[in-house]
């Protein structure tokens, strides 16, 4: 063998930049040339079907293609190898130093995909209630109500709530509808008081207060069952339930306006507290005229 070529299969057992260069550019033409030599002789082959033909020519090309990556993969491997792995490195060290943000991104396409909220619902996450005002790639703003669960006053604060957090929390929506929300409450009443007169009480006054817009609410709540499932009956109502063997809870359900939460169920409280003592100064006016009457 000529003192050259020992050379170069020297050079290219050691791995040498010159010899891969050199065997990367060989490959190419050899391969073309094996290409035309099969499809020349796929070409003088009596094949009566053109499809078949075509498909041959295209499978061989494929076939060429594939050789001519392997063999430049095999060349190489070590230089592709240490690539990978630098790549690896760095893309777990991109995503290391990013994982929040990519965890706020994800959560915020969960967001999108399941639609659980959009701008403008009241929803409540992590302990955290209020009214959806902005949101973004990365987080959700929210305007807080409260404190607690059972009062709807804007506290005045406003809350960005990271994106990931969707991912881990569940999300509770209280607007089952765009227009009209179903908001509860619970009143306490001691047993040894007549709990069922303060149930007739809350009643009257859920009624009086929801009178203006119920005939719409109900109509507004017929629309939508025909997009959503059966919805629970849009009525005021009055649940009892019982927390100790010494307390009654009386629990106030009614459909309010969606900006109106607050307003109407302080007004029904204020109403029941009016009607209570209506009562109570009404049964002392009896029990001092009846101690008035001569024996």
């Amino acid at each position: 063998m000529p003192e050259y070529l020992n050379n170069f299969f020297a050079d290219f057992q050691n791995g040498t930049t010159a010899s891969k260069l050199i065997a990367s550019v060989l490959v190419i033409p050899i391969a073309m040339l094996i290409r035309w030599i099969m499809i020349r002789a796929i070409s003088n082959v009596d094949i009566k079907s053109p499809e078949l033909r075509l498909r041959w020519m295209v499978q061989i090309r494929n076939l060429v293609f594939l050789v001519v990556f392997l063999c430049m993969m095999m060349i190489w491997a070590t230089e592709v190898r240490t690539m990978a792995i630098s790549l690896v490195a760095f893309v777990v060290a991109i995503v290391l130093a990013t994982k929040e943000l990519i965890l706020c991104v994800t959560g915020s396409f969960l967001k999108i995909s399941t639609r659980s909220f959009m701008i403008g619902d009241r929803i409540e996450v992590n302990n955290i209630s209020g009214d959806v005002v902005d949101q973004t790639l990365l987080g959700t703003q929210i305007m807080e109500v409260g404190p607690g669960p059972g009062l709807h006053q804007y506290t005045g604060r406003t809350i960005t709530v990271p994106n990931s957090m969707f991912l881990t929390q569940p999300v509770t929506n209280h607007n089952i509808t765009r227009d009209y929300a179903i908001v509860t409450f619970t009143v306490p009443v001691k047993l040894e008081d007549d709990y069922q007169q303060a149930e007739r009480w809350l009643l009257e006054a859920t009624n009086e207060i929801c009178e203006p817009f119920l005939e719409d609410a109900r109509k507004h709540w017929a629309r939508e069952q025909e997009n959503l499932v059966d919805l629970p009956s849009v009525d005021p109502r009055v649940s009892i339930a019982m927390t100790n063997p010494d307390q009654v809870n009386l629990i106030v359900r009614m459909p309010v306006p969606t900006h109106q939460r607050g307003g109407n169920s302080q007004q029904v409280l204020r109403k029941y507290l009016s009607l209570k003592q209506q009562a109570d100064a009404a049964k002392k006016q009896a029990e001092k005229q009846t101690e008035k009457k001569p024996e």
